[in-house]
């Protein structure tokens, strides 16, 4: 089982619930299928509002926690990843 790294807990300790649920979500979700997720899709698992949503991943951005990659497919959509700087520092237990 991996866990964050230390040196991250500041930095989202300083952050909204949402964000902190967020990137747990995103944290977990990495895990298990290694995919990119649209903020819609973390709505729905959050069960958070859209708008919650942005707001929160606008904020794990702001901290270099998440990166935005725009689909090259369709302008319109973007997805969000842990920062794999902050991915390689996860340690396992």
């Amino acid at each position: 089982m991996k866990s964050i790294d230390l040196t991250i807990v500041p930095k989202l300790m300083s952050l909204p619930p949402s964000s902190i649920e967020i990137y747990s979500i995103l944290h977990r979700k990495e895990l298990e299928s290694n995919n990119f997720s649209s903020s819609k899709q973390i709505a729905n698992i959050s069960n958070y509002s859209p708008r919650t949503v942005r707001y929160a991943l606008k904020k794990l951005k702001a901290e270099d926690l998440v990166i935005k990659i725009h689909d090259l497919y369709d302008a319109r959509r973007c997805y969000w990843i842990i920062n794999p700087m902050i991915k390689d520092r996860f340690i396992t237990r």
